[in-house]
């Protein structure tokens, strides 16, 4: 019920990664409890909460006032930020890095998604009576760059997210269960 002074909207890339559980949420509580809130929480420019779900959550168990902190509104890549920001503290395995560069190439994706709907919503309120003409879809990354890319920016192995590609594809409560 404390929590529940704290209802804010979590910003989408603040999933990528799971809460974490366990004796290692435990020592967060701890250790907040008796040193404090280290480091604030990460507030988008929104206001939705994008990093720090874990530190809010042991800061109402131990009752200790949480702080927040508000990203400036230029800054334009909260899933890119939640990543290097989780990277930094989370001791992952290499299987875990690589179902989680499978959420982080969803998340793009859905922001891409999201961009376009925007984009063809203003176009059509200033062009209304246009004709569209219908382009043949060009890929603007190739699937393997991709691959490469999220495996390094997340220390992991190329191959290790292709494996992890077909076993989330294959059994999706598993690829969870890695994370």
């Amino acid at each position: 019920e404390a929590l529940e002074a704290y209802t804010l909207e979590v910003h989408p890339a603040a999933t990528i990664f799971p809460m974490i559980a366990g004796e290692e949420f435990d020592a967060l509580v701890t250790s907040i409890g008796k040193e404090g809130l280290e480091q604030d929480i990460v507030l988008a420019p929104d206001g939705r909460l994008l990093d720090g779900r874990n530190r809010l959550l042991a800061c109402v168990i131990s009752g200790v006032e949480p702080r927040f902190v508000r990203l400036a509104p230029e800054y334009t890549d909260p899933i890119a930020f939640v990543v290097r920001m989780n990277l930094r503290r989370r001791q992952l395995t290499s299987g875990q890095l690589a179902h989680i560069a499978l959420r982080v190439e969803s998340a793009y994706a859905a922001e891409a998604k999201a961009r376009q709907r925007e984009g063809g919503r203003q176009y059509g309120e200033r062009h209304p009576k246009q004709e569209v003409v219908e382009l043949v879809p060009q890929p603007l990354i190739e699937v393997e760059k991709t691959r490469d890319k999220l495996a390094s920016d997340l220390g992991t192995n190329s191959r290790y997210v292709s494996e992890a590609k077909k076993i989330a594809a294959a059994d999706p409560e598993l690829s969870a269960k890695v994370v």
